[in-house]
């Protein structure tokens, strides 16, 4: 049984977290008015980014009413003072964290890496130099342990992988229609009568086609 380790920097961390609980970022303002179903939108438009789908395989991640505010892998619950942009990044960290790193502590070096890293991706490099700047300050230590790396391959490649992927469903279509055109004309006798060899040569021809 793998047990976690103690959770011995949450104090320090609530107090560093404290100098953005007040900031919001522009790109996400519109989910949230201070009510559970638009908190629910705001993590799950959270989730559909790109950067978040390529290194955490995390669908859903349910959000329901609560008298604090308290994360883990099954959800989410928030109570009416922490429905801010930074408690719902700390909650989901709760989510992340336990994925990759079980045996890490509540509020360790790896559960700060993995909030620390969605301050940044959401709310800016501002909010994230503020708080790392805090986190020093306040004597918290942080790692990025907890983070995968993109499981995803890029969306150029995977661009590239869809043209292919259409060239070679386009080739193995035409390739069907010409065996179908040759198979008919050798049968019907425009390619040589039975016993010539122009006839042998199409029938070797369209075996090789129908491989």
């Amino acid at each position: 049984m793998k047990v976690r380790d103690r959770d011995n920097q949450r104090t320090r961390l609530y107090k560093a977290e404290s100098v953005i609980r007040k900031s919001q970022s522009d790109k996400y303002a519109k989910y949230l008015n201070g009510s559970i179903p638009s908190c629910q939108e705001y993590v799950n438009a959270l989730l559909k980014t790109a950067w978040f789908s390529r290194r955490w395989m995390v669908k859903y991640v349910h959000v329901k009413s609560g008298k604090g505010a308290r994360g883990g892998i099954n959800g989410m619950s928030l109570g009416k003072w922490a429905r801010c942009e930074a408690v719902i990044l700390h909650e989901l960290a709760h989510n992340l964290v336990p994925r990759s790193c079980p045996t890490a502590s509540a509020h360790g070096p790896e559960f700060a890496g993995v909030f620390h890293y969605l301050v940044q991706q959401v709310m800016g490099k501002e909010e994230a130099l503020k708080l790392k700047a805090s986190f020093k300050e306040n004597k918290v230590r942080m790692n990025r342990k907890a983070i995968p790396s993109p499981q995803f391959i890029s969306e150029r490649k995977q661009e590239t992988e869809r043209r292919k992927y259409k060239s070679e469903a386009l080739d193995k279509t035409a390739l069907v229609i010409l065996r179908t055109y040759f198979e008919r004309a050798v049968k019907s006798g425009l390619l040589g009568e039975v016993g010539s060899k122009s006839r042998n040569d199409a029938r070797k021809i369209l075996r090789q086609l129908s491989k």
